[in-house]
């Protein structure tokens, strides 16, 4: 059993039937490595610039500096990696991009993004115009640490501050924190440009930046006793929006006669 026991010594026998015969044995020790279980890892010392992308090309897995397209760690096939983990600086903005425009590059044990002390740092996701995923779900856990679910795909983070993800999704949900949270959905900079925008007072969670999805958006307040003011929804939202007040004393702040609603 090859799994259970991976090191062993193996001999071989040569030998030389012909006149005079002769013959040769040696040990081999050999250990075995599961190369399916491959975590890569970035350590701060490996950034080279403040943006990371982590991508597949070629079916080889990719951390590459957006500067100059330079691998910060060797490439390898994609199907040996089990995890990704990348650790950022401290007091430095560090931003990392997952990009699924040529494939899902998140292995079966996630994309970990660990930003580091220090505020302005950043998760991304990316796709060609064309990708669209099922379903996409933001579960911002405090002030700076969640998980994003790209059709079960999950990306952690912790020490990062804010989300930009436009992904194209057929559903999305927002979850905020289980602490008592003061929050808002606003369109992006410009009303019709397909973003959204959930801030918290006193960034009790990440700002979180996203695309409406094709379908509904479940925007989940979560435990707690948490208040959500809505004056004005992306157009892209109108008919799509739908809220959840969960455990605790909850209100919800709808401007009467708000754009879009």
């Amino acid at each position: 059993d090859l799994e259970t026991t991976p090191t062993f010594d193996l001999e071989i026998t040569v030998s030389d039937t012909g006149f005079p015969s002769a013959s040769v044995t040696a040990t081999v020790h050999i250990d075995l490595v599961d190369v399916v279980e491959q975590v890569v890892v970035v350590n701060p010392i490996d950034w080279q610039s403040n943006e990371l992308t982590v991508r597949i090309e070629g079916g080889m897995l990719r951390v590459v500096n957006v500067a100059d397209n330079g691998d910060i760690v060797p490439p390898v096939p994609a199907e040996t990696v089990s995890a990704i983990q990348i650790n950022g600086r401290d007091d430095v903005i560090d931003r990392v991009t997952v990009d699924f425009g040529s494939g899902d590059p998140v292995p079966a044990g996630g994309v970990t993004f660990i930003g580091g002390a220090g505020a302005g740092d950043e998760i991304r996701l990316s796709a060609r115009s064309i990708d669209t995923f099922g379903d996409i779900t933001h579960t911002l856990d405090g002030p700076d640490a969640g998980t994003i679910a790209v059709d079960n795909n999950n990306v952690f983070f912790s020490g990062v501050e804010s989300i930009n993800d436009p992904l194209n999704a057929q559903t999305r949900t927002i979850v905020l924190p289980t602490s008592d949270d003061v929050a808002s959905l606003t369109p992006g900079i410009l009303n019709g440009d397909f973003l959204s925008e959930v801030h918290t007072a006193g960034n009790s969670a990440p700002l979180d930046v996203f695309r409406a999805p094709a379908g509904a958006l479940l925007l989940d307040l979560g435990d707690g006793s948490d208040s959500l003011q809505i004056t004005e929804v992306e157009i892209a939202l109108v008919g799509q929006l739908q809220l959840r007040g969960g455990a605790g004393d909850d209100t919800f702040d709808i401007a009467f006669g708000a754009t879009g609603l």
